[in-house]
This record gives C-alpha cells, sequence and structure tokens, in this order.
C-alpha cells in the first residue's frame, strides 16, 4: 500500500520534470538557431557588399561575360553563391548556374527589399539549386544599382542543430 501511494506521489513529479526538460530543449534549439541565422545574415550581408566593392571596381562598364567570370571567381573565393540581378529583375550574372536559362528575380524577396530598403534577407529552397538557402542581398549603386546576392545552403546549420537536438 505504501509502494502504491509513493508511486501515485511521484509519477506526477516525474513527468513534470521531464515535460519541462523537454520544453526547455526545444527553447534552447530554437534560440540556437535564431543566433546561427543572424550570424550567417551578418556576414552573408557583410559578403555582399565585399563582393559589390569588388565587382564595382573590376567592371567598370560590366559586360555580361565579364561580370559572369568575376561572379565565378569571387562565389569561390566566399564559398557561397553569388548573384548579380540587374534592377528590373534579369540575372547578369550567377557563380552556380547560367544567368541566360534563370529566371526573372524581380520577385525574390531579398532582391525586392534590396532594392527598396538597400539590403534584404530570406530564407527559402532555391528553385535552381533545390536546396534551402539563406539569401542576403545589397542594392549596389557601383554596378548601376543592381542587386549583389550572396547565399548559401543551410545543411550545415541543420545538421548543428540536428546534433543539439540529439545531445539534450
Amino acid at each position: 500500500m505504501r509502494l502504491a501511494m509513493r508511486w501515485r506521489l511521484a509519477l506526477p513529479q516525474a513527468l513534470a520534470v521531464t515535460l519541462a526538460l523537454a520544453i526547455f530543449g526545444r527553447f534552447t534549439i530554437m534560440q540556437a538557431e535564431r543566433a546561427q541565422l543572424a550570424a550567417y545574415r551578418e556576414r552573408l550581408l557583410a559578403e555582399a557588399a565585399l563582393a559589390c566593392s569588388v565587382l564595382g571596381e573590376r567592371a567598370a562598364e560590366p559586360q555580361q561575360q565579364a561580370l559572369q567570370a568575376l561572379a565565378i571567381a569571387h562565389g569561390q573565393a566566399l564559398q557561397a553563391r553569388l548573384t548579380v540581378i540587374a534592377p528590373d529583375g534579369r540575372v547578369l550574372a550567377d557563380s552556380a548556374a547560367d544567368p541566360a536559362t534563370m529566371e526573372n528575380h524581380a520577385g525574390r524577396e531579398e532582391v525586392q527589399l534590396a532594392q527598396r530598403l538597400g539590403q534584404g534577407v530570406a530564407v527559402r529552397l532555391s528553385a535552381t539549386l533545390g536546396q534551402r538557402m539563406l539569401y542576403a542581398a545589397i542594392r549596389c549603386e557601383a554596378l548601376g544599382g543592381s542587386t549583389v546576392r550572396v547565399a548559401q545552403p543551410l545543411t550545415a546549420m541543420q545538421q548543428a542543430l540536428a546534433q543539439l537536438e540529439r545531445a539534450v
């Protein structure tokens, strides 16, 4: 009889502690994801600004082929995807795909924000690469108001968060 009474008292307490730990673990993971996204966002915006500066200096009169070669070289150096988008949304250069085969980017959230506010960030599935990506874009006056966009897949961040989730 005493054993049954102890279990009736201990079981709800054990369940409450387990639930509290699960909620705390989920909260911790959500905070880690927010912090990591913020760090990625700031890094990609800085890389986009640097790319704007370099591309603007080297392509005083940007010709499509020269701009494409520069985008490929700088995309490789940044270890990220680099795209130059004209103010009307045409893709002028891209480090990961042939711009001639790409659709108009005027409707992309980060491009619209960059054109309107000077910079923009978005997370979404890449139509070209089929991966969840973080995009950071800035309006680049050195390239006639074109948008310079840097993107990186979120797979590494997702893997790190999955490891953290398993540990918690």
